[in-house]
């Protein structure tokens, strides 16, 4: 239950977190890393039934002196098995029997706190699987830190591009700890930012996904594809519907554009469609999916809804039924559009200026930014020049959706993966109509 990182092979993070998984999995590739004491997640269950053995901590002291002898500070690192679920990490404590046993022990309290289980019932997440791991860790100040890949672009980090992300701090060694990063992110298959002490030698000290855009992240993701890093299914694990629900690298030609109305960020995530009213004739063989238009959203709007792949209010805010519903479904939605006046009877929409917008009228939402683009026709043109991949990786993308959910594929995956890419699916149909 307690054992140096350094002598083990990689483990999974059911057993040392996701930390401790990673640190692992590095050391075991001949990535150097710090030296570190893993305490698996068994203990946590252990403490929680009030079966945890009577001599544990004194082993765990005895292990920390020996792997980090003369170190007189450390810092207790709670490794949760999944990054949604929180749990108390980074706690400075002396390298004592009283101060260890304090430290871990809050950690191990942490997962019953309503902020812990609030994060695992939204994700409906047991107990058990809950459970985090602890790694104990010197007290190392001034650490530096690297992403393996552009925040923005999706391109790898190199000497040319570190210094554009402010979450890059580096004080030496530049080519050596990039080069650390980009072979981590190789190994663990994400793109990832480590800390590391830059001392004689770079040694990583903690790894974390890399903070990136949505669409940084999907052409990252989607490059690891290409280069035989990951598999089909472990990109599509990779990639989560918030990050298409965050995906904003589109807008309306400016050549067809009729005009542009802003409201209330209710619900993120970018789609284009046709402009469609309550009770909306189900076309199936429409051009473009339907976006929803109503003055205010009632209860029994929500097949409506359920068959939007955006809504637009005139009225509410971000705590009305229609930006709770959407935020919900993970569907778009603009709310409080007060430059609108939308005319249910008549079908049609009529902007400030007194322009009617009519039924079936190609539209852009922008829930992410509040923005209703209506154009003449469904031409799109990139928002920013980093988009100028996006058709590409959506094509990928969806390439391997069609592979996977083919029936002889698709059956021989798990519940968890069949229903995320079911999730996966359902998100893009709103942005089926991309380039």
């Amino acid at each position: 239950m307690i054992l140096p990182l350094r002598t083990t092979s990689r483990l999974d993070a059911r057993v040392a977190g996701r930390l401790g998984s990673d640190l692992s999995t590095l050391h075991s590739a001949g990535i150097s890393v710090v030296p570190s004491v893993l305490v698996k997640t068994g203990a946590c269950r252990a403490f929680q039934s009030n079966s945890l053995d009577p001599g544990f901590f004194c082993e765990l002291l005895q292990t920390t002196r020996n792997v980090l002898p003369a170190t007189e500070s450390v810092f207790v690192r709670g490794s949760s098995p999944l990054n949604s679920v929180w749990c108390e990490d980074k706690i400075r404590a002396k390298a004592t029997l009283v101060d260890i046993k304090n430290a871990v022990e809050q950690v191990f309290r942490s997962v019953s706190t309503p902020r812990s289980r609030a994060s695992r019932v939204i994700q409906e997440i047991s107990d058990e699987d809950a459970s985090p791991a602890i790694l104990i860790q010197p007290f190392i100040a001034g650490l530096s830190s690297v992403l393996s890949r552009h925040a923005v672009s999706g391109t790898p980090t190199s000497e040319a591009n570190w210094s554009d992300n402010i979450n890059n701090r580096l004080a030496d060694y530049h080519s050596l700890c990039i080069a650390v990063a980009c072979r981590s992110e190789s190994f663990l298959g994400r793109p990832v930012i480590l800390w590391l002490t830059t001392f004689r030698e770079p040694l990583v000290v903690s790894v974390g996904d890399a903070m990136m855009t949505g669409c940084g992240r999907l052409i990252a993701l989607c490059d690891l594809h290409e280069r035989g890093v990951i598999a089909d299914v472990e990109l599509l694990r990779a990639i989560q519907p918030d990050i298409l629900s965050r995906f904003d690298g589109y807008r309306i030609d400016p050549s067809v554009c009729l005009a542009t109305a802003w409201g209330l960020p209710a619900s993120a995530g970018q789609s284009l469609g046709r402009v469609v009213f309550r009770e909306f004739l189900r076309e199936d063989g429409a051009d473009l999916p339907p976006v929803l238009f109503v003055t205010e959203v009632v209860p029994d709007d929500i097949r409506d809804i359920e068959e939007s792949v955006a809504v637009v209010t005139s009225r509410g805010g971000i705590t009305s039924h229609a930006a709770v519903a959407c935020r919900g479904m993970a569907t778009p939605c603009v709310a409080a559009c007060e430059q609108l006046a939308i005319n249910t009877a008549e079908r049609v929409v009529y902007l400030g200026s007194g322009l009617p917008i009519q039924e079936h009228t190609p539209v852009l939402v922008d829930g992410s930014v509040g923005r209703v683009e209506f154009g003449s026709s469904a031409d799109l043109v990139p928002r920013y020049a980093v988009s100028d991949k996006v058709g590409e990786v959506f094509g990928r993308l969806k390439d391997v959706l069609r592979d996977v959910s083919s029936p002889t594929r698709f059956r021989t995956l798990s519940m968890d993966d069949q229903m995320h890419i079911a999730r996966l699916k359902n998100r893009l149909k709103g942005l089926n109509s991309l380039p």
